[in-house]
């Protein structure tokens, strides 16, 4: 095969017809890839394609290639080379492939990426193959399975032009597999490569503006994206939603009161409940202001609010139903709770992660509760929590 590759290689030098070299490589090769953008390491999860165009040609036109007369229109180039990898952030992201880039000729090559924030294309690549590389020279003799590594004596041997394939061998030096460098299914690589990519600064094609850390395929995703383009909630400081989380008190009745009321009302509030853990100056007491004003929170019956406490769902109910002004229907026997809950039910409003009347909301099922009773969303699967009496009565 060395003889027959060699060949190839002089006769493709001859043709003047070609803008670019042919490449004749097909090492297994080991890249180590790092994104960055702006100077610093890119913080997401990516996928990205290697593209390369250019031609592809026949073993008829390698032997018996066109004149430059009987060359037909330049065409757009086809794609003649692509694979794709997935990178995980913080961690080192290892690639494999081998690069068989025989009967082709590259004209140029891009990178076609995404992350959960943006889709970007990274050009002016003329190859594939990183450029940081380090020949390793390890390979399988197919006669036997024997693993040999070159020395230096076989390099020496075989830059030899005059030398015939094969006369080099016995300058190669056997080794175990288990000391050989060997890619994701046991072969044996050839190369050893890094690149890094340098993403555009302008940040490409914006996919959406939404947290990076809820992806399309969260159960809450549109829930957590309306409450986001509403303005209704925001993320944490470092960007994030943190959508599993637990909402606090204070948190959960900041977001009804501003969903609810106009800036002069709750700026101008004057609390008319005073609560021993509500100071005057915290950012979460006009809310409580507002809220205890109209009757939409009362505290617990030691008197205090507890702003610090995760709300279960039957008090975040309470608040919904009262601040929203939802008209509700009460009757002999029922607990407190219970109309608030067959509220939300009938409007199909309560996410099918909550199966306990007392388990605390997260901020994703939070999301999931506004974005269906705002948006009158009611085509979604919501739980059935209480066995409700088929006529109430008051």
């Amino acid at each position: 095969m060395k003889k027959v590759f060699v060949f190839l290689s002089a006769l493709l030098a001859t043709f003047v017809f070609m803008q670019v070299a042919f490449a004749d490589v097909a090492f297994p090769t080991q890249t180590t890839v790092t994104f960055e953008k702006d100077g610093e390491v890119y913080p997401y999860d990516t996928e990205y394609e290697m593209n390369c165009y250019g031609t592809t040609y026949s073993i008829d036109e390698l032997i018996d290639p066109p004149v430059e007369e009987e060359v037909e229109e330049e065409t757009e180039p086809e794609m003649v080379f692509s694979y794709s990898a997935s990178c995980t952030a913080g961690e080192d992201c290892i690639v494999y492939e081998d690069y068989y880039l025989n009967y082709r000729s590259i004209e140029y090559c891009e990178v076609v990426g995404s992350s959960e924030v943006e889709d970007f294309v990274i050009e002016g690549l003329t190859s594939p193959v990183p450029e940081d590389c380090e020949d390793i020279h390890q390979w399988e003799k197919i006669s036997g399975g024997v693993y040999y590594v070159s020395t230096e004596e076989y390099e020496t041997c075989e830059a030899d032009p005059e030398k015939e394939y094969g006369e080099c061998d016995e300058y190669l030096e056997e080794v175990a597999k288990e000391d050989l460098l060997l890619n994701a299914d046991g072969n044996v690589l050839d190369r050893l490569c890094s690149v890094t990519f340098e993403i555009p600064g302008e940040g490409g094609a914006v996919i959406d503006d939404m947290f990076p850390d809820v992806s399309e395929a969260h159960s809450n995703y549109d829930a957590i994206e309306y409450v986001k383009d509403e303005g209704i909630v925001g993320g944490y400081p470092d960007g994030t939603y943190q959508p599993e989380n637990n909402i606090n008190r204070a948190e959960f009745t900041k977001i009804i009161i501003e969903s609810v009321y106009t800036d002069e009302e709750i700026n101008s509030c004057e609390m008319q409940k005073e609560f021993p853990d509500v100071p005057a100056d915290e950012w979460f007491t006009k809310y409580v202001c507002v809220a205890a004003n109209n009757g939409i929170v009362e505290g617990y019956p030691s008197g205090y609010f507890v702003p610090t406490g995760s709300i279960n769902f039957v008090e975040a109910a309470k608040i919904i139903v009262i601040g929203f002004e939802y008209e509700i229907v009460e009757w002999v026997g029922a607990e407190w709770y219970e109309p608030f809950v067959r509220t939300l039910q009938e409007l199909n409003a309560i996410p099918t992660t909550i199966s306990i009347l007392s388990e605390p909301l997260t901020r994703g099922e939070m999301a999931e509760i506004i974005y269906r009773v705002k948006a009158g969303v009611t085509d979604k699967d919501s739980a059935d929590l209480i066995d409700w009496p088929e006529f109430p009565t008051e």
